[in-house]
């Protein structure tokens, strides 16, 4: 609820939705800076049929005090400094590293499990989870790297988008991210097929806790006019991830598949740990517009106060 100050008629109330309506295509809309060439202008009318039209009666609203009341109804325009902007782009590019490891970690094992020396002298146990872990075949790896983890994955990811509209978005990103990571150093040092399928599971579970809290997260730092752009930026990790889990070769030639199942997933926690470190819960809702059903306008001294009443 907002007030300003106008003149009008005293206890005068003016119910119903406000919507917009046209006038010139030069007019500039006060709250957000924006011209109104192709979307209109902020002017209002009320949806209300029995509230009284809007003109030059002198006991309503004239369409300059719209423009004034609907300004009002909006949230307080957000003129973003420097250093804001800086930051929120230090965001996007935790949340975009996250969502690198994540796609790196999920697809990792297809290189791990295949992998081929073209010389013929890397071969065997230290070059191979095929040759490495214990019991596992050809169908065992369909397995793990299949249902294992997107049964779990997709059952999950519904939870932690309840979760990411309910609990701290920054904390459910970065902690899934450190524990999706040491699910992969599990990995690292498996031995049999069990502990490889458990761990895949679990991978499943906390990666499921990446896209939801970060697309969120990314509402409230960038506006409207720039979110499209940083979503774009954060996708592309999912491409960036999967071309890394394919250059995983070049590591494994020179660590073997553990230390390189490892290393990504010490990554993922350097990365998890940088965003509980430096990365901030931003406000909800920053950049939404409040909601108004009505305006109340009372005398108060020489002035006149409008009181924006919403659905509650």
């Amino acid at each position: 609820m907002s007030t300003a100050n106008i003149p009008a008629t005293n206890g005068q109330v003016v119910r119903g939705r406000l919507e917009t309506v046209k006038e010139s295509p030069d007019h500039e809309n006060r709250a957000t800076g924006m011209s109104n060439n192709d979307f209109g202008s902020p002017l209002l009318k009320s949806t209300d049929d029995d509230a009284p039209p809007f003109g030059d009666n002198i006991d309503t609203l004239t369409e300059q005090e719209l423009v004034i009341v609907q300004a009002e109804g909006e949230k307080k325009a957000f003129t973003m400094s420097k250093s804001q902007k800086t930051y929120a782009w230090f965001v996007l590019m935790l949340v975009t590293l996250a969502q690198i490891s994540n796609q790196w970690q999920r697809f990792v094992i297809s290189s791990v499990y295949y992998f081929d020396d073209a010389k013929g002298d890397k071969v065997g146990p230290k070059y191979s989870m095929k040759a490495a872990i214990e019991g596992m075949t050809d169908a065992k790896y369909g397995i793990v790297a299949g249902p294992a983890f997107t049964i779990f994955y997709s059952i999950f990811v519904l939870f932690t988008g309840i979760l990411s509209d309910n609990f701290n978005r920054k904390n459910l990103l970065t902690i899934a991210s450190i524990c999706w990571s040491l699910t992969s150093i599990g990995i690292a040092f498996s031995e049999k097929f069990w502990q490889v399928a458990f761990f895949r599971m679990l991978l499943g579970v906390f990666e499921a806790c990446c896209g939801p809290p970060a697309y969120s997260l990314i509402s409230d730092y960038f506006p409207p006019e720039s979110r499209t752009m940083a979503n774009s930026v954060y996708a592309l990790g999912i491409y960036v991830g999967a071309a890394l889990s394919s250059l995983t070769i070049i590591m494994i030639e020179h660590l073997g598949w553990r230390w390189t199942y490892a290393s990504i997933g010490l990554l993922g926690i350097i990365f998890g740990t940088f965003g509980i470190l430096f990365m901030r819960e931003p406000p909800r809702g920053r950049f939404d517009i409040q909601k108004v059903e009505a305006v109340k306008i009372e005398k108060k001294g020489p002035e006149v106060s409008v009181e924006l009443l919403d659905e509650s």
